[in-house]
């Protein structure tokens, strides 16, 4: 039946068959719009046909027997399949024919300057053999999906096919789809195409099927978000075949998949073809299956981030062959696990690898990190950065040149073999190991930077250029030490080996580690000749475990078996106690150290370091002593100040602070009786027979090294409790209680605390506006002290427990001016305190100190002025009161703690100083309910030059 259709506008009718099937062909002379639904009952109708130049289609739901097609010569044709809008659904298009003639074997097809764009969920479908979901043929037509599908289920099938110039295809959140063999997801035959994915996927099920397929010249291929994966044997994802003139892959956060033998999930054959990587995956699984695959050279391959992995035999993370590419990895990783699997691999010569960051990994029986192929005429580059993680060997092998460079500025160790190269070039300043052998590398030449072998390189001359380093404790071939580099056998102490001569140049330098054992850094070589140059000595590791010196042992460390040549000019060492001294014998040459003429305590800056130093002078020699011998001047001083037991003086200076909080408080319980309001106490209590109290006190401080003790922090906690009594014009009063206290010197790495029990007494009495008070106090103390002496190799760690009482007696006079609810006052206290401390005697290693008991005296002046402001209100009497305050301290302000180590003789250090002026501010909020009970909370701060103390109290007073 045909049906022709005229007219701007109209649709197909509603068409039931009366049995089997209806043929119908549309004949579409001019613009036609439908819209109908173009089912027959599930019915194929035969086709539409024959659009016209300039003529559009627009429908939804239609099954053909033969396509929607061109008629021969049609161009700038329009078809557009279901709704453009959102939520478009249920809308497809079915062709079921197989491809002959070729021209229309598509269920779409469209000539020059056409499009066709499939909207929301609407579907295209080729049932046949060798038929495609949409073709392009001509230039300049486009293809959008957004997000429709396509999907072909013949052999040969292709579900878009363009075959032009200047094709564009757009796939946003798109499925495409192939199930037979020799099929296409996307082929496209043609110059200057555009294919673009973004969010969509594509997938192949079949042998011999490529994700997307692409020859000729300078087309542009972008992936951002989207997939490809094939399955089957010589399958590929990507698979270009062109010209010289290559063009461009763009894969942005894509992933490629291809599961089969001789798949790759990106094939290159064709010359100057760009490839960049930015994030997803490439991932290959089956035999000779690689990542990026370029067969004909000329290729520029960047990978910016992502992982490439293959896990098949011989399967290749990435091969360029043909020679002229280029491979640049900056992030990401590429990782192979497959038998004699390469992660990069390089054929045809002139090609550059240059590895800046990410990792990459051969892992699999006779796998390779990277294994490069020259050929006569042409040089191979390989540039490893110290920011790439390499397992595996490095190898090259050929007729051509093949150099590698170990560059970055940072540390890299490397465990696998070298093998190949011509030459090997350490640059930028970066730190590298070989712990692998370097076979068949013809000359190590470090530029600039450290290189440390502990493998095999006996094959490789060494050239060490100035400002660099050879250590390691392998075998290399000669070794040429220029002017200002630096030889350092051993990681920390041990033989390098020399399978030749070694010449030290004039201004060179020959580093040698030692330790006690007779143990030192060692060259093993044929011939020695020394034109000059400086050894230097250290000891092992730089940091010595506390062993190096013994006056009566000899360091070995040149051998020369064909003998020794010249002299160095100089011996120096980092020693601050040690010299030095070189004996040259025929075939070797021998280290000696002896004690120099520096004293311990010339060292010192401070008073304490002095002291420290002092305490060791004629101790004999034990592990202490040795190692100290073996420091640095700056070691030293380091050393003085750990051992020192300086935090056993600072924590009488916590001690004398502890004792202000239970002084403070006696004083505060005087001045609030009588109707005295203070700064912390409760609203005034009128006199009565009997009052008994209760005070929580937390306190911090943090005293500032005073460039002797080192910094010094305190925490405490107290409660204190007491009963007072009127007798006649005054009060006595009672308390006992129980603090703790933490303190610590971090920067010694000190610490300690404390267990404390107060008692005291108090009373006053007073005349007018005029109040005299007293008091007497006594406090006991249990101290744990805890500190670390970790300096070089020497380590101790240093426990003490000791006892100490503090007596304090006080004093003082106020006067105030009342006027209803509110006071003004104004107060002069004195205070001597006396501190008795108990001996003790650490337990640990041979720095662990005893200490003598001794005393310390301190007396306290305070002057100042404390008010009050009385709010009555319903159900109590609330009171806001402030203090500010000066208190001078004199007497032993730096307290001092006198010890000794085992055999040696008694030295005083100080701890961190009392503060001899501070000012004292103070806040409180008080309320009492009637004359009974009176609750409180204040806060206290003392505030001096190198010295802050807070103290927060909270307390409440009944009275009977």
């Amino acid at each position: 039946m045909l049906a022709a259709l005229r007219g701007q506008h109209a649709s197909f009718a509603e068409l039931t068959p009366q049995a089997g099937a209806f043929a119908m062909t549309a004949l579409i002379a001019w613009p036609l719009a439908a819209h109908a639904d173009c089912t027959l009952d599930g019915a194929a109708i035969g086709s539409i046909a024959a659009l016209e130049n300039g003529q559009d289609l627009a429908c939804n739901n239609v099954v053909l027997s033969d396509p929607i097609r061109i008629v021969s010569g049609a161009t700038e044709t329009s078809i557009t399949l279901g709704d453009s809008h959102d939520g478009a659904i249920d809308t497809w298009l079915q062709t079921t024919h197989s491809g002959s003639p070729p021209d229309i074997a598509a269920a779409i097809a469209l000539g020059a300057n056409s499009s066709a764009r499939i909207h929301g969920n609407a579907a295209v479908s080729s049932a046949g053999n060798d038929a495609d979901g949409i073709r392009l043929v001509g230039d300049g037509s486009s293809v959008g999906v957004s997000g429709g599908t396509i999907a072909t289920s013949g052999a040969g099938s292709v579900g878009i096919t363009a075959r032009g110039n200047g094709n564009e295809i757009v796939l946003d959140e798109a499925t495409l789809s192939t199930l037979k063999e020799d099929s296409y997801g996307i082929r496209v035959d043609g110059d200057d195409n555009t294919i673009s994915l973004d969010g969509s996927e594509l997938s192949t099920e079949s042998d011999t099927s490529t994700g997307l397929y692409v020859t000729g010249r300078n087309n542009v291929i972008d992936l951002i978000d989207s997939s490809i994966s094939t399955k089957g044997d010589d399958a590929n994802g990507i698979l270009r075949q062109g010209s010289e003139e290559g063009g461009t892959i763009s894969l942005i956060d894509s992933s490629i998949t291809s599961e089969g033998i001789n798949s790759s999930a990106v094939y290159l054959f064709g010359r100057d073809y760009t490839i960049t990587m930015n994030g997803g995956s490439l991932v290959t699984r089956g035999e000779l299956s690689h990542g990026i695959a370029s067969a004909t050279g000329g290729a520029t391959i960047n990978v910016n981030g992502g992982s490439i992995s293959a896990s098949g035999p011989i399967g290749l993370g990435i091969i360029a062959v043909g020679g002229d590419s280029t491979v640049t990895l900056t992030g990401g990783s590429i990782a192979v696990t497959g038998d004699n699997a390469d992660a990069i691999r390089m054929r045809g010569g002139g090609n550059t690898v240059t590895l800046n960051s990410g990792s990459l990994s051969g892992s699999g029986e006779g796998g390779r990190a990277i294994g490069i192929f020259t050929v006569a005429g042409k040089t191979d580059q390989l540039t490893i950065n110290t920011a790439v993680s390499l397992t595996g060997n490095t190898h090259a092998e050929g007729e051509g040149i093949a150099t590698l460079s170990l560059t970055g500025g940072d540390t890299r160790q490397y465990g696998d073999n070298v093998s190949g190269f011509d030459s090997l070039t350490v640059r930028d300043g970066g730190s590298w190991t070989l712990d692998g052998d370097v076979t068949d590398v013809a000359t190590i030449d470090i530029a600039a930077g450290s290189l440390i072998i502990n493998g095999d390189a006996s094959g490789s001359n060494v050239s060490i250029a100035a400002g660099s380093h050879l250590g390691g404790s392998g075998s290399v071939g000669e070794i040429d030490v220029l002017r200002r580099g630096v030889l350092s056998p051993g990681n920390s102490i041990g033989t390098l080996t020399v399978d030749g001569d070694i010449t030290f140049a004039q201004g060179s330098t020959f580093e040698v580690e030692v330790n006690r054992a007779g143990e030192g850094d060692l060259v093993a070589a044929g011939a020695a000749a020394i034109e000059g140059g400086t050894v230097h000595v250290l000891a092992e590791n730089r940091i010595d475990n506390g062993s190096t010196y013994d006056p009566v042992t000899s360091y070995v460390i040149l051998t020369a078996e064909d003998g020794i040549t010249g002299s160095f000019d100089a011996v120096t060492d980092d020693f601050a106690f040690l010299k030095p001294r070189l004996d040259y014998e025929d075939t070797q040459i021998l280290l000696t150290l002896e004690r120099n003429s520096v004293g311990y305590a010339d060292l010192a800056f401070t008073r304490n370091q002095a002291a420290a130093a002092s305490g060791i002078e004629n101790l004999s020699s034990d592990e202490l002593v040795n190692s100290i011998l073996a420091l640095t001047e700056e070691e030293a001083r380091n050393a003085y100040d750990q051992i020192s037991g300086e935090v056993h003086a600072s924590i009488k200076s916590g001690l004398l602070n502890d004792a202000t909080g239970l002084r403070r408080t006696i004083s505060e319980r005087l001045d609030g009786a009588f109707d005295r309001v203070r700064t912390t106490s409760p609203s005034p209590l009128r006199p009565g027979r009997m009052t008994i109290w209760a005070d929580a006190i937390g306190a911090g401080s943090d005293t500032k090294s005073d460039c002797n003790a080192a910094d010094f922090s305190q925490t405490s906690g107290t409660f204190l409790a007491g009963a007072e009594a009127t007798l006649g014009s005054g009060m006595i009063g009672a308390l006992l209680g129980h603090g703790q206290s933490s303190f610590s010197a971090n920067d010694l790495g000190s610490s300690g605390s404390s267990q404390s029990f107060h008692a005291g007494l108090y009373g006053e009495s007073g005349v007018g506006n005029v109040l005299f008070k007293s008091g007497l106090a006594y406090s006991y103390s249990t101290i744990e002290t805890s500190r670390r002496a970790d300096f070089g190799g020497f380590s101790d760690q240093l426990t003490a427990s000791y006892g100490s009482g503090a007596l304090q007696a006080l004093g003082g006079v106020s006067y105030g001016i009342v006027r209803g609810p509110h006071l003004l006052e104004g107060y002069a206290d004195v205070a001597h305190v006396m501190l008795s401390s108990g001996a003790f005697h650490e337990k640990g290693g041979a720095a662990a100190l005893s200490g003598e008991g001794g005393q310390s005296a301190m007396t306290y002046s305070s002057l100042g002025v404390r008010g009050s402001f009385g709010v009555p209100t319903r159900i109590g009497s609330l009171t806001l009161s402030a203090e500010l305050g000066w208190q001078h301290a004199f007497g032993d302000t730096h307290p001092l703690s006198s010890q000794h180590f085992a055999g040696g003789k008694s030295f005083s250090v100080a701890g961190v100083p009392i503060a001899e002026n501070l000012a004292t501010i103070g806040a409180g909020l008080s309320f009492a309910r009637g004359n009974r009970l009176a609750l409180n909370l204040s806060y206290e701060g003392n505030i001096a030059h190198d010295f802050a103390r807070n103290v927060v109290k909270g307390g409440i007073s009944f009275r009977f």
